[in-house]
């Protein structure tokens, strides 16, 4: 026997697998690639129908998940909790699996369901996530650290965030902020030029000279002339 003919006998098994691998599927004559373009096209025309039933004919193809997640998306606003666990235990820890924890979370977050919401949170990035996490908190039994988690959000230099007002609200309700904590942190969001949270932190001052000198410094943050002739000085 030759090198030659040697050479092909080793390697037969790896050529076996890559022709099976690049091989028309038999019960329809296509590639993998090519079913799973044909429902991309089918998505990008807006017909999910087809692309789910093409998507189910290629299971274990490396970028179906991509098919599944628009198709997911797409049916967002009726979507059941079930589909989604499904495809977040499948693509744990993907970015695609993510991206789509992500979109749900803000999902669940609109229809106020709370305890789902706290079952798929992660910690996030995103500060409206982070704040809805906290209201989620709000909504059951209250752990012996949430008023700790609102306050370091609280904290945090960052301009104001509607979906963070009713954990705020928790905290300035719960007296732990007196008016020198409030000042320490106006002036930061002043100082950052944050000027949504810093109005709603001056509006818990509760020294009327405090709010009188919020005022004044807003003043001179855009006319510094008027604050300067302000009987208040």
């Amino acid at each position: 026997m030759n090198l030659l003919s040697r050479l092909l006998r080793a390697l037969a098994p790896c050529l076996v697998l890559l022709t099976l691998a690049a091989a028309p599927r038999a019960d329809t004559g296509e590639t993998e690639r090519a079913v799973f373009q044909r429902a991309r096209a089918a998505q990008q025309r807006g017909d999910f129908a087809a692309a789910r039933a093409l998507a189910a004919r290629i299971p274990d193809y490396a970028l179906t998940p991509w098919l599944v997640h628009e198709d997911l998306v797409k049916r967002l606003p009726t979507l059941e909790d079930a589909e989604v666990s499904a495809f977040l235990e499948t693509q744990a820890d993907t970015w695609l699996g993510e991206r789509l924890r992500r979109t749900w979370l803000r999902e669940l977050a609109r229809r106020e369901r709370w305890q789902d919401f706290l079952r798929h949170y992660r910690a996030q990035d995103d500060i409206t996530l982070q704040c809805q996490w906290l209201v989620a908190r709000l909504r059951g039994p209250r752990d012996a650290s949430l008023m700790d988690d609102i306050e370091r959000l609280w904290q945090r230099d960052d301009d104001y965030v509607a979906a963070c007002a009713p954990a705020f609200e928790q905290l300035y309700a719960s007296g732990r902020l007196d008016d020198t904590r409030l000042w320490t942190r106006l002036e930061r969001a002043m100082e950052a030029g944050r000027g949504g949270a810093a109005n709603d932190i001056a509006a818990r001052l509760r020294t009327p000279r405090l709010r009188e000198l919020f005022a004044l410094w807003r003043r001179a943050a855009s006319d510094s002339a008027a604050a300067l002739r302000s009987p208040a000085l």
